[in-house]
């Protein structure tokens, strides 16, 4: 089941649904991630956002992402792009860790 939130700031929120429906329309996933999850589900509003975009290659997330943002990749041993003058990461994954029979009880037990 979807979990619904609101970004109190406009441009992180914009830019979160634009990076959003670009992998969607383009066959890939969007995930928040990190620390951004964490403050979410306490109430707060998070500063940046991490983010991961599972089933699209670096080099095409790269490709979408400059055609709307100054872009700079960062990562060496990870696929992981900064956007230029915004507080947004976004990584790439190597591997999938969890599936869909990962349920949130578990998480919470291996952690």
């Amino acid at each position: 089941m979807p979990v619904r939130f609101r970004l109190e700031d406009p441009t992180l929120s914009t830019t979160l649904r634009k990076i959003e429906q670009l992998v969607r329309h383009h066959g890939g996933r969007t995930w928040l991630v990190g620390g951004c999850v964490r403050d979410l589900v306490l109430g707060q509003q998070p500063r940046d956002l991490d983010l991961e975009i599972a089933g699209l290659p670096p080099g095409q997330v790269h490709a979408l992402l400059s055609e709307h943002f100054s872009v700079q990749f960062v990562g060496k041993a990870f696929a992981v792009f900064k956007l230029q003058g915004l507080p947004i990461d976004i990584a790439i994954p190597s591997r999938i860790l969890i599936d869909a029979s990962t349920s949130i009880s578990g998480l919470v037990r291996q952690a």
